[in-house]
């Protein structure tokens, strides 16, 4: 029968809806006899199937397989070619999508099935596609005519890859389809299946850590901004409290200086009136009475203490920390602590 078709000039190469061609279809049954016929009448060793497979990728019959792979030796192709090639349709998008972005183009068209680029990147497993896509920030909750997102592309195909990066962009783990059917339904893989749910774990974890977080952020804010209005009102406690200090100091200082001089200024006085033989500002031996001593002229002493400039170290206003002059010990108390700095300047 295959043989009377490519007779009648059926297309070797041809494919199908999943991009399958006859030789796909004869190296995964394994049948060497039609495998051998379609490679002699030309068929594609490095066609490409929607899951991104050759044919040799899909054959698990041993003797198929070493007569496909020694055919493809024979014809030089290497590892690079085969890279390439599976590439190519996902650099032939990428490069399409990229001219459709520098014209302003709309990147969310979609086909006659309701699909976006996005959908057939994710389907097909396109990283580079899926990438360009998202950082032109298209949506990932759209939907086909089926109500299929990207991600359940992604997850029915087995792209991990994919899956993971829609799901980092927004996109819904538990999306359902026209069919109630989420990602994780539709998805045959057993390890993706598992993948999908540490992720929907993960991203619910996610977002009830972030009101939790977000009110521990106020919370230590506050406490921060407490602590700040204290330290300031403390430093006005300190500046007052080292400006009454200085003014003891200075009034103890000043004190013991008139006294001596009160002392200095008698001693002088007594010694004239000796040299003088003035004696009746003493008393005499053995007299009765005391005679009126002379009146001791009155040293005029500056008991007002100096001014004083309190400036309290690190205060971020030094003209309302520092004092001019010691005030009245009853006025202390009525300097306002100064006020806390706005916040944004912290």
């Amino acid at each position: 029968m295959m043989k009377l078709l490519i007779d009648f000039d059926a297309n070797v190469n041809a494919k199908d809806s999943e991009q399958w061609t006859p030789l796909h279809a004869a190296a995964t049954c394994g049948h060497i006899h039609l495998v051998r016929y379609l490679i002699s009448r030309g068929a594609d060793l490095l066609a490409v199937n929607a899951d991104g497979n050759m044919p040799y990728d899909i054959c698990e019959d041993e003797p198929t397989l070493d007569y496909i792979e020694s055919e493809m030796a024979k014809r030089g192709i290497t590892q690079e070619m085969i890279d390439e090639t599976r590439a190519a349709n996902e650099v032939m998008m990428l490069n399409d999508l990229k001219s459709l972005s520098e014209t302003g183009s709309d990147l969310e068209f979609r086909d006659e099935q309701g699909a976006t680029p996005l959908h057939i990147a994710a389907a097909n497993g396109y990283v580079s596609v899926v990438e360009f896509l998202l950082d032109q920030h298209v949506s990932t909750d759209v939907c086909d005519n089926d109500q299929w997102q990207p991600i359940h592309a992604a997850a029915c195909w087995g792209h991990p890859d994919v899956l993971e990066m829609l799901v980092q962009a927004g996109a819904d783990l538990n999306a359902r389809t026209k069919n109630g059917e989420t990602p994780y339904d539709i998805c045959e893989d057993p390890d993706l299946k598992e993948r999908i749910v540490q992720l929907r774990s993960e991203m619910e974890t996610k977002r009830a850590m972030q009101p939790n977080k977000l009110r521990r952020s106020q919370s230590q804010n506050t406490r921060s901004q407490s602590v700040r209005r204290t330290s300031i009102r403390e430093k006005g406690m300190i500046s007052r409290r080292e400006a009454r200090e200085e003014a003891r100091i200075r009034q103890e200082q000043q004190a013991p200086l008139g006294k001596d001089e009160d002392e200095e200024a008698m001693r002088r006085k007594s010694e004239g009136d000796v040299m003088n033989g003035d004696s009746g500002s003493l008393t005499s031996p053995g007299s009765d009475g005391e005679r009126p001593a002379s009146t001791i002229p009155s040293v005029p002493l500056s008991l007002a203490p100096a001014t004083v400039a309190v400036d309290v170290a690190g205060s971020s206003s030094p003209s309302r920390c520092g004092l001019e002059g010691v005030p009245e010990p009853g006025s202390l108390g009525s300097l306002a602590p100064m006020p806390p700095p706005s916040y944004s300047e912290v």
